[in-house]
């Protein structure tokens, strides 16, 4: 009996460090996150008055270019957080320092391959995209400068992944939001000194390294000393061939899904329909923002519990997430997609019309992803059962790839963004039933969170009928002014809904702000 306490109370004590971990994780990426989001949004503004909608289209469509060179490193980055979260749990740190040499060797390799395509393709590549012709030698000479950058960032993955499997995810977060800082910092300086596109070069490069320097930093820090020197895989390599084959299913869907779009307007539209995409896309890249503050805590904290086989610990962190996420995701979508109009006068200085239509269709599928998929994704990664989310987005690809080639034919470019907020919507739902019968999470969490976020976009349609019958204000102060008004009348409403239909009880809110403040005390 003695020893069957004993090892309870180290089951009890690690369970207790990895949900503190969770929390610090979590608490660290909302606040990194915040100064990138600000920064990022600030940016955009000085690159559209300087290079126009034109300009910061071509820039959004050569990068959508590099990113998908760069989608295997997505996978191999997965691989290795998942990895290094198991060895992490049985204390085996020979095996991390293996796992981050193989990482490197991987991301190497890859470099290797693909840049030389980038340098030969770069001209071709430019006339694919329709860059004006003005910019079209410029944009040339980026190109293979990007893909470097883009590629050689998979260097920096692999740090990343052992500060995260080493339940430090909010350093990686930290990490991030200061070479984000110096990347969008340098955009601002350069292009206000006349740099033209080449500013966006430059803010990407010194953030690349930056990047690579702090994650090293991280890396020692949470970890200890790691070599990137390459090492070749070996036999137990091999047997994980199929998780990371399934990731790299996973991320080619994702990145396709994200990237494809901006290529089917800037090919068959113009450079300035990239722009207002991709102004469209920050903006309802707000609520994925949401799920990214616990993502990667998720994967982690799941993939160490897992391991010590305390599956009701990752059930009860999948209920308290989905509240969390859905209750937040809600709240978002009410203010953005209820205030488009009002928000891109506040942030790019005078209304864009083609940027609303955008923004709601992609919000559709935003929202539903980070909400209905993006802690059960999470989960999936660190349990190893990451054939669940590979199956869910390849039935989105072939979903959104279908649609697209219909809807571009039937009404034009502008149906690559219908199909996919369309696409994106239907299979967070399928996700879920197939979640749900592969593992054993709680059915009423996930309903919940559905009809939260329902009542949210009930609110946002509300909300933007009733600002319809208001002016629309003539600059940035009146814009403030009435976002703060409406918006906050807009989120009184949802939160009294949920309260209504008994999705968010009173007295469970006031339990869970005491539980806060007794932490905080």
């Amino acid at each position: 009996m003695p020893e069957a306490g004993l090892e309870n109370a180290g089951e009890e004590l690690f369970r207790a460090r990895i949900e503190r971990r969770f929390r610090i994780n979590s608490a660290l990426i909302v606040a990194a996150r915040a100064v990138t989001g600000g920064l990022s949004l600030a940016t955009i503004p000085i690159v559209v008055s300087r290079v126009g909608v034109a300009g910061y289209g071509t820039w959004e469509a050569l990068l959508a270019v590099a990113s998908l060179a760069a989608l295997a490193q997505t996978a191999i980055g997965g691989t290795l957080v998942w990895r290094i979260s198991d060895a992490f749990g049985r204390n085996d740190d020979a095996e991390i320092r293996r796992l981050v040499r193989l990482g490197a060797g991987a991301s190497l390799a890859l470099f290797v391959l693909l840049w030389p395509l980038a340098w030969f393709a770069r001209d071709p590549l430019v006339e694919l995209l329709r860059v004006p012709a003005e910019a079209r030698q410029t944009a040339a000479q980026m190109f293979p400068v990007v893909a470097a950058v883009v590629l050689l960032g998979g260097l920096s993955d692999t740090l990343e992944a052992v500060v995260s499997g080493c339940q430090r995810t909010g350093f990686v977060n930290v990490v991030g939001a200061a070479a984000h800082s110096l990347n969008y910092s340098v955009v601002i300086l350069v292009m206000l000194l006349g740099g033209g596109l080449w500013s966006l070069v430059a803010g990407l490069a010194i953030g690349g390294i930056s990047r690579l320097a702090g994650s090293w930093l991280a890396a020692r820090l949470s970890f200890g000393a790691v070599s990137l020197i390459p090492a070749m895989p070996n036999r137990a390599d091999l047997s994980t061939a199929r998780y990371s084959g399934l990731l790299a299913v996973g991320a080619g869907a994702a990145v396709l899904r994200d990237q494809t779009d901006k290529l089917i307007l800037a090919t068959l539209a113009s450079a300035a329909w990239v722009g207002y995409y991709g102004m469209a896309a920050r903006l309802s890249g707000v609520v994925m923002e949401i799920i990214r503050f616990f993502y990667l805590p998720i994967v982690t904290a799941v993939g160490a519990l897992n391991a010590a086989g305390d599956w009701e610990a990752v059930r009860r962190l999948y209920s308290r997430v989905m509240a969390t996420v859905s209750l937040v995701t809600g709240l978002v979508v009410v203010v953005v997609a209820g205030l488009p109009d009002r928000i891109v006068v506040l942030w790019i200085g005078r209304p864009i019309p083609e940027v609303t239509l955008l923004l709601w269709l992609l919000m559709a599928g935003s929202a539903s992803a980070a909400t209905l998929t993006g802690p059960g994704t999470a989960i999936c990664r660190g349990a190893g059962r990451v054939g669940i989310e590979t199956a869910y987005l390849a039935l989105n690809l072939v979903l959104n790839l279908g649609l697209t080639v219909i809807l571009v034919l039937l009404i034009g470019p502008i149906g690559t963004a219908v199909a996919t907020g369309s696409t994106w919507a239907v299979s967070s739902v399928v996700f879920l039933f197939v979640l749900h019968g592969r593992l054993d999470l709680p059915v009423r969490a996930s309903r919940r969170a559905g009809a939260r976020v329902a009542l949210a976009a009930a609110a946002a349609a509300v909300l933007y009928a009733t600002s319809r019958l208001l002016s629309l204000p003539d600059g940035r102060h009146e814009a403030l002014q009435s976002i703060a008004l409406l918006g906050a009348a807009g989120g009184v409403v949802y939160l009294g809904l949920l309260v209504v239909f008994r999705l968010m009880p009173v007295s469970n809110v006031y339990g869970d702000v005491r539980a806060l403040l007794r932490r905080a005390g």
